[in-house]
């Protein structure tokens, strides 16, 4: 209940701003050779039981609008430049990052060689990227600013095939300048897709190389972290409408001169129960990555997550990163209307190792504690609605609640978390 007041008031600030969008039917007169976007997002949030810690609570408005100009000179080049301005207003001191981030240039990049079609292309400059399910490389747009990369990427498309390398170094929110890279946080890798593999599946291998400085080792020295990982995605049909997705990644490298070996998977089975409107899809998942058993022998076993887009993944309320842990999940997703779709999930998470910490999805850690007498975090239910009434007009409701299990009861104040969120999106 303490969360209705705060999260209605924000609803008010929401609808009105639904005069922006009273244009966004119509034809607009603009040459061939120019496209303009906006996009206006506000979402009220609120938290009980923050850092599982009674009276710990927070209800705060985010807003973000992004403006959006390409130039299509002709068909083998465009220029696309896309402004962003994220504000945090009631957020408690201090506002991370993720959340504001003042008038800024998140997009500028050039565009060479025919879009959509068989042959080569270049895209250079401020861009995001994202691959496959984004567990690993992701733009992460349900935070209030996003992540992009100064980027240089190269593309090839033949038929069903594509291959794309790419070199880049992680932007850094900067609220008195335009953002600045970071040299000292670099992603390169290549990625590939083919659309029609064995069984009619789509097949994503991948390897990623990333290199961060200032980390430091089981030793406890300082210096740069080398992380090589290479996976496969796959994902197809199955008979009976039975669908799944499968996904490995292995890592090797080293932190500040100490051994790096990791790994990861999930694995999705989905099964559509209901076609049409209404129709119903029900899925299972489970997820694993990696954790360091013995933090004094000089090898690090925690999974390096890179740069994911983790939201919803492992539970809305993010209190979990794909690192040091064992997942299921139970999931329905029904149609209820032709505009109107709903969500619900349920997890239970444990740590892969004691002698490891619980992180959050950032990969931050939520507890450390080895003495520990169980590995079982939590569990979380999640529901989520989504409507669509117009095509530009996008709205969403979720609620989250987090079941605190043994060790957080034994590491933290044990006190069960709630998530509450309403959004409002409108796109011209």
């Amino acid at each position: 209940m303490r969360l209705i007041r705060p999260i209605g008031a924000a609803l008010l600030l929401l609808v009105s701003g639904a005069p922006l969008c009273a244009q966004a039917d119509s034809q607009t007169l603009l040459p061939n050779w120019l496209d303009l976007g906006l996009e206006q997002r506000g979402r009220a949030e609120g938290y009980t039981g923050i850092h599982h810690e009674t009276g710990a609570d927070d209800a705060y408005y985010l807003n973000r609008v992004r403006f959006d100009v390409a130039v299509t000179p002709a068909d083998w080049i465009r220029f696309a430049v896309q402004l962003q301005d994220s504000r945090a207003a009631g957020r408690r001191q201090p506002v991370p990052a993720k959340m504001r981030n003042p008038l800024d240039v998140h997009n500028a990049f050039v565009d060479l060689g025919p879009a959509g079609k068989n042959g080569w292309s270049l895209r250079v400059g401020r861009q995001e990227l994202a691959y496959g399910d984004q567990r690993l490389v992701g733009p992460a747009n349900w935070g209030n600013v996003g992540r992009v990369f100064d980027a240089a990427r190269i593309g090839y498309q033949r038929k069903k095939v594509r291959v794309e390398a790419f070199a880049s170094t992680l932007v850094i929110n900067d609220d008195d300048r335009i953002d600045p890279f970071e040299t000292a946080q670099q992603l390169h890798g290549v990625h590939v897709s083919i659309s029609d593999g064995p069984a009619g599946g789509a097949a994503e291998p991948y390897f990623f190389r990333k290199r961060a400085k200032d980390q430091t080792g089981e030793s406890g020295r300082a210096g740069w972290k080398n992380v090589y990982t290479g996976g496969l995605r796959y994902t197809g049909p199955l008979p009976n409408r039975f669908d799944y997705t499968g996904e490995v990644a292995l890592q090797g490298g080293d932190v500040a001169g100490d051994a790096l070996r990791a790994w990861a998977a999930a694995v999705t089975l989905g099964r559509v129960v209901k076609v049409g409107v209404p129709g119903a899809r029900l899925s299972v998942e489970y997820d694993y990555a990696s954790g360091d058993g013995d933090p004094e022998n000089g090898r690090t076993g925690t999974f390096d997550q890179l740069y994911p887009t983790n939201h919803g993944k492992y539970g809305i309320a993010d209190q979990m990163g794909w690192r040091n842990m064992h997942g299921i999940r139970g999931g329905a997703s029904i149609q209820l209307r032709r505009r109107w779709s709903a969500q619900m999930d349920y997890h239970s998470f444990w740590l892969a190792t004691r002698n490891d910490a619980m992180y959050r999805s950032n990969g931050a850690v939520v507890a450390r504690n080895p003495d520990a007498t169980s590995s079982h975090t939590h569990q979380e239910l999640d529901i989520q609605t989504v409507v669509t009434p117009k095509t530009w007009l996008l709205l969403q409701f979720g609620y989250a609640h987090i079941f605190p299990g043994q060790f957080l009861k034994e590491s933290t104040g044990g006190s069960p978390l709630s998530y509450a969120y309403a959004s409002l999106a409108l796109r011209i």
